[in-house]
């Protein structure tokens, strides 16, 4: 008799179990696999429209190389390559500072080519971390002189004609590359080493939209190659959304951000 009452409630107790386990199984897939799926709808998104209080600059004389590029490459993403003039002056490149934890480069690098003595893009955003690949695609050979603004480190690479090399950008900072052939035609590009994937590109009188950011407390920058950089502590708070317009005012000749 004894066996028979512990075994009915082993059996009473099997549904409660059940019971008990299949919120347990419900919930710890995301828990487990995806810790931030539980937290998306706490983040918050930035965005905002970048104007100037000054005259425009004039428009340099340049062909669309974003074009250029989707049609030699329409295996690949051109949104990267959606900066088409020389001196991108209309481009402003958006991001934020003092954003705690440590982000994963993407597995593909990020790419820049050479095509008649240019570089498109001419700003580029890359994780630290990750790689910049710069695909020659001109039948000239040229050297690439790397200006770090961080340690004030220089060097240089050599890209043969119709090649291409790959390089490692290990910490945030800011560099400018500068294209030299026999030409004697100097073009630079601007690449933005950052610490987090929190950034933007637009050009003036567009919006720029920053989303997924968590709450806290940051400094968003705007960077641009004919404005002053412009530069604003913020606040995040948790599910909420921020409208900050971003206004250049004055001019510069150049600077590091």
């Amino acid at each position: 008799m004894k066996k028979k009452t512990s075994i009915h409630k082993k059996l009473l107790l099997f549904p409660l179990f059940l019971i008990l386990l299949v919120p347990f199984v419900a919930f710890s897939k995301p828990i487990l696999y995806h810790p931030q799926h539980l937290f998306k709808k706490l983040n918050g998104v930035i965005k905002g429209c970048i104007h100037v209080s000054a005259s425009l600059p004039p428009p340099h004389a340049a062909y669309s190389y974003a074009t250029l590029y989707s049609q030699l490459f329409p295996n690949k993403n051109t949104h990267a390559v959606t900066l088409a003039s020389p001196r991108s002056i209309y481009e402003v490149f958006v991001y934020l500072n003092h954003v705690s934890g440590y982000f994963h480069p993407p597995a593909n690098p990020a790419t820049i080519i050479i095509h008649d003595n240019h570089f498109a893009p001419e700003i580029l955003p890359v994780l630290a971390g990750g790689f910049v690949k710069f695909e020659n695609l001109d039948f000239r050979n040229y050297k690439l002189y790397f200006h770090s603004y961080l340690d004030n480190y220089r060097f240089t690479r050599s890209i043969n004609l119709n090649k291409s090399i790959s390089q490692k950008m290990w910490k945030p900072q800011f560099i400018k590359v500068t294209l030299k052939s026999h030409l004697l035609h100097f073009h630079h590009a601007y690449i933005f080493v950052v610490q987090n994937p929190y950034f933007d590109i637009c050009s003036l009188n567009q919006y720029y939209h920053i989303d997924h950011v968590p709450p806290g407390h940051y400094v968003l920058t705007a960077w641009s190659y004919y404005w002053k950089t412009f530069r604003k502590s913020i606040d995040i708070h948790s599910g909420k959304n921020l409208k900050l317009n971003i206004t250049f005012t004055k001019v510069k000749s150049f600077e590091k951000p």
